[in-house]
């Protein structure tokens, strides 16, 4: 079962047209606090949902378009892990990280963040994007099962706190970056589903005893031999 967060509102373009005044171009990312209040770490699963454009363009979908950078405390990897949003297999209109895994340490404070990916990244994407990119959705959040388990067997416990941080560059040459300035800089709270910062999700599938688990991997390897 899923837990909706928040929207999200990804931009990398110029603002709207005014006559006779130059344009700044707005970069606004989606930054997201989560903390784990339980007493051990646990795997979380984060989507984010956006309905494809009719019309196609390639600057209103999330793959391929943007950074999704992990700062997780509690990780293998604590400092930040870089990806991109991706469509996850089987869906139209769901996107994953792939390669970030989001298991948090008990009372861990992870932070995910999205941007337009307007600048080459080694090892990630040699090709930045274009600089008219606006991506609108919803971000949600589970407890997948693991090892054939439910996580837990009651609801787990998260705070959460969504923002949009938005930078504004005035670009002297329309086609490339060099000499770029930012002029100003903004962040504004997105309110969550509920409205408040504790979420509760509730696990996926049917919680089996640790011990349970044990007695029937022990099973399946004694009729293996």
């Amino acid at each position: 079962m899923t837990t909706i967060i928040s929207h999200f509102e990804i931009i990398f373009k110029k603002q709207a047209p005014i006559n006779g005044v130059e344009l700044e171009t707005v970069l606004q990312g989606y930054f997201l606090e989560l903390t784990n209040l339980e007493e051990k770490d646990f795997l979380y699963d984060i989507e984010f949902i956006s309905i494809p454009q009719s019309n196609s363009d390639p600057g209103a979908s999330l793959s391929m378009n943007t950074l999704a950078i992990l700062d997780n405390p509690g990780a293998p990897q604590p400092n930040n892990v870089f990806d991109q949003l991706t469509l996850k297999g089987g869906t139209n209109d769901t996107f994953i990280a792939p390669n970030l895994e989001f298991r948090l340490a008990a009372k861990a404070t992870a932070k995910l963040t999205i941007v337009p990916q307007i600048i080459a990244l080694p090892e990630v994407d040699e090709t930045p994007v274009g600089r008219d990119i606006e991506v609108r959705g919803y971000v949600q959040i589970s407890l997948p099962e693991v090892d054939g388990s439910a996580q837990s067997p009651r609801p787990l416990k998260i705070l959460t706190h969504a923002q949009n941080r938005a930078s504004f560059f005035d670009f002297p040459n329309p086609d490339d970056f060099t000499g770029g300035v930012i002029k100003n800089q903004v962040q504004a709270t997105i309110p969550t589903s509920t409205g408040g910062a504790l979420l509760e999700v509730n696990p996926i599938g049917t919680f089996v005893p640790p011990e349970s688990r044990s007695r029937n991997r022990e099973t399946i390897a004694m009729a293996q031999d």
